[in-house]
């Protein structure tokens, strides 16, 4: 059984970010319809759920990914101005043999790799040349 859901799966695009927030959205709009204003939030609810459904089993892989980066840019963007704060969208700050640490340059943003375990280093960013010290 889980070979002929595999062999069906291929080549389909999945479950992401963006699926998630559809499918809570719909599950509260869906909750919120039994209180108030039941037709457009049962509407909104269908709606949310029927495209996350849409996007989970679409095969037009490269299309959900970039509607799904456009959302983490989007959610990244509305967070930041909330708390104050940069947040990160998905991706890794190691390296995978674990050997460098990556940091932001304060002053442009910029990643640095430097190696792991040199304790306290002043770096210098290859861009911008602004100087931090950081802990590795």
């Amino acid at each position: 059984m889980k070979e002929r859901l595999n062999r069906f799966m291929y080549g389909r695009y999945g479950n992401d970010d963006l699926n998630k927030t559809l499918l809570l959205g719909g599950l509260v709009f869906s909750l919120i319809s039994f209180f108030a204003f039941p037709k457009l939030f049962t509407v909104l609810a269908y709606t949310m759920l029927f495209s996350a459904l849409y996007r989970f089993f679409s095969r037009k892989v490269q299309d959900r990914y970039q509607e799904n980066q456009s959302f983490l840019s989007w959610k990244n963007r509305i967070l930041s101005r909330l708390t104050g704060k940069r947040h990160k969208t998905a991706g890794h700050t190691h390296d995978k043999d674990h050997t460098k640490k990556v940091f932001q340059c304060p002053g442009c943003g910029q990643k640095v790799r430097v190696p792991k375990g040199k304790g306290t280093i002043l770096i210098t960013c290859p861009k911008c040349h602004t100087q931090f010290q950081k802990h590795t």
